[in-house]
């Protein structure tokens, strides 16, 4: 029966404990959440004051763009005035449109920086005695008559006796030549010519 007591006992203090338990924890819900809209408040504040902020720049640019248009049967009666005033030159101190002249800092501002980097920009004297840019400019090459004839004549033979297997044109180390092969009987003459001074580079004879 002692026993029994004892543990009906434990029993209602575990209950007692649980019950205060569960009661401190909704306490502390309660606080947490007063405790977040209290930090929420001042920024929702903020967030609606900046959103009016910018609705009213909004509407003010709108306005005053509608402020500066004509219009329309106002502008069907002065055309003929508004077409010369358009000739005309702006005046200073006339009245002109807040965004194109952001536009126009901005494109004076990126037109400086482009101008300083250009100033900034040379070209070392190295590079132009290489003669660089004279290399930019469209060779001007010898025509593969002119590379057969100048073979022909080193090789001492006449046109009418060679029999040309190959004439062509190459590009190879940086330079442009003209690959010269012709027969004269059994010998087998090759030829490498340059292709824009007509300067003989190399050849052979074969027998």
């Amino acid at each position: 029966m002692f026993e029994k007591i004892i543990i009906a006992l434990i029993l209602v203090l575990a209950a007692i404990l649980v019950f205060s338990g569960c009661s401190d924890m909704e306490n502390k819900a309660e606080q947490l959440e007063d405790e977040i809209e209290s930090r929420l408040d001042p920024i929702e504040d903020a967030m609606e004051s900046k959103a009016d902020a910018v609705e009213d720049a909004i509407e003010d640019a709108l306005i005053g763009n509608a402020t500066e248009a004509v219009p329309t049967n106002e502008a069907e009666v002065q055309t003929d005035a508004i077409e010369q005033d358009s000739t005309a030159p702006a005046e200073p101190g006339s009245a002109t449109n807040p965004a194109q002249e952001s536009i126009d800092k901005v494109a004076d501002i990126l037109g400086d920086i482009l101008k300083e980097q250009a100033s900034g920009v040379t070209v070392p004297d190295s590079v132009v005695d290489s003669g660089v840019s004279s290399s930019l400019e469209q060779p001007v090459f010898i025509t593969p008559e002119e590379a057969k004839r100048i073979a022909l004549d080193h090789a001492g033979v006449a046109a009418a006796d060679a029999v040309f297997d190959r004439t062509e044109r190459d590009y190879d180390n940086g330079i442009y030549h003209y690959e010269v092969e012709f027969r004269v009987g059994l010998i087998e003459y090759e030829y490498d010519i340059h292709a824009e001074t007509g300067e003989i580079l190399s050849f052979e004879k074969d027998r």
